[in-house]
């Protein structure tokens, strides 16, 4: 008898035990926490994401610049959808695309140091693609997004071998993946172009395009402009003109590189069957602020990139979306396009319903950090609307409110004139702050002195 009443208490705690184990994994599923595989259905378009490194906004034609620097991207932009205010969440390569692919803030990601990778339970949109059955593969052009940081992570093809390369050879190493494509799964392509990255140094025909009408001895590499950054030597006016000049050719020659990509995808029919996404990480800057290069600071002229989003069909042709969106968005957004839903990990909204006018976006406050190395006198936070720029200064803990309709150039600071909104977006923001920064649980990585050399070439370490 006591026998059997052992196995009815055993059987009765197994089944308390199962019924405990499915509560809990019903309670995981409406929390997000797990997250269950897609499968792309039929007629899923091809994805395809072209990345512009450094690249600042106002400096293409189709956002108003006055050189012609990108022609074959002004064309791409008139057949899609241009956004015309994207915030980047970060002002340099590393976090900026772990935002990009993670849709996470930095201080969500915790990827703001050169020995940080991306964590595991990280949600990413190329693995989110791959798991829904599309090929996969990724071409990237610089260090900072090797596997070594986890950007491998759903990419059944990675190339991230040698440094800067250049344009020529990632569209060739793209369009010999293409080529060589078999079976009829669709695809998503990120294609990395590192060219306007200093040094500013553009191959013929491209170089002395505009440089040779600002003669100057200033070579414009990163070592050169390191001495701007750290006052140990100033600008001439006509040295300024110069690199602003070398900058804008590079820029030429990887849109016309991007040309060369867009006419291939149109001869193999692939043009009109794909989503197509032209952007930026992050940009750069020429002494608006005192400052050259990038990662410091979060003025327009880093954190504004491009985002043009070219529909299968050319779809929504020719509209442009005034309201401010952010990186962050973009991967929500693409999985939407293709019939897949974002994990609940996501901090960026779809942008789906606002590009076809059946929703409208105001009221979006976007937020930017800048965090580089972690070295206390970096570490600053904006936040920004489509009227109004919040900047903090962690270290000084100072902020700055810039009215950005009447000042886009954030040269007159309204804090004191415009208390209480200053005290709004401040307090708007240290809520933000607070809510985010699970940061710290996040590998950390030994990089070699071969790799230091890489990072102190492109000037993230000196």
């Amino acid at each position: 008898m006591a026998e059997k009443k052992s196995k009815r208490a055993k059987g009765k705690r197994g089944k308390a035990i199962l019924v405990l184990c499915l509560g809990i994994l019903l309670i995981g599923i409406a929390a997000g926490l797990f997250f269950s595989p897609q499968q792309a259905g039929p007629g899923a378009p091809n994805i395809v994401i072209i990345c512009l490194d450094t690249l600042r906004a106002d400096h293409l034609g189709c956002y108003g610049y006055h050189r012609d620097t990108t022609p074959h991207i002004d064309r791409f932009a008139a057949q899609g959808v241009l956004f015309e205010q994207t915030l980047s969440q970060a002002p340099w390569t590393l976090p900026a695309h772990v935002s990009l692919f993670s849709s996470l803030y930095p201080s969500r990601h915790g990827v703001h140091r050169h020995d940080l990778a991306i964590r595991r339970r990280d949600k990413l949109f190329a693995d989110i693609l791959s798991k829904a059955g599309y090929a996969t593969a990724g071409f990237v052009d610089v260090f900072l997004l090797s596997r070594k940081y986890g950007f491998q992570r759903g990419f059944d093809t990675f190339r991230d071998e040698g440094e800067d390369k250049g344009a020529g050879q990632m569209v060739d190493q793209a369009i010999e993946w293409l080529s060589g494509r078999q079976g009829k799964q669709p695809f998503f392509l990120f294609l990395h172009l590192f060219d306007p990255h200093s040094a500013y140094s553009a191959p013929p025909p491209f170089s002395g395009r505009w440089s040779k009408k600002y003669p100057s001895e200033f070579r414009p590499d990163t070592d050169s402009l390191f001495q701007v950054r750290t006052k140990k030597r100033t600008f001439a006016p006509i040295e300024l003109a110069h690199v602003v000049a070398c900058y804008d050719e590079e820029i030429a020659y990887a849109d016309d590189e991007l040309g060369r990509f867009f006419a291939y995808l149109r001869q193999a029919g692939l043009y009109d069957s794909s989503l197509i996404v032209f952007l930026s990480d992050h940009g750069e800057e020429f002494l608006e602020h005192g400052g050259v290069l990038h990662g410091v600071s979060l003025y327009d002229e880093l954190v504004m990139v491009p985002l043009i989003v070219r529909l299968p069909q050319g779809r929504l042709a020719g509209r442009r979306i005034a309201e401010q969106v952010q990186l962050i968005d973009v991967a929500p957004t693409l999985l939407e396009l293709a019939g897949l839903r974002s994990p609940r990990s996501f901090q960026g909204i779809s942008l789906a319903s606002y590009m076809d006018g059946s929703a409208r976006l105001s009221g979006y406050s976007g937020f930017s950090e800048a965090d580089h190395m972690g070295a206390g006198h970096n570490v600053k936070r904006c936040l920004r609307t489509n009227e109004y720029k919040y900047y903090y200064d962690i270290r000084t803990r100072q902020g700055k409110l810039y009215n950005l309709l009447r000042d886009p150039s954030e040269r007159v600071d309204l804090s004191a004139e415009y208390s209480g909104l200053a005290q709004e977006m401040r307090e708007e923001l240290f809520a933000w702050m607070e809510s985010e920064g699970d940061e710290r649980r996040v590998p950390s990585l030994k990089l070699s002195a071969a790799e230091e050399r890489q990072l102190r070439s492109l000037g993230y370490l000196h």
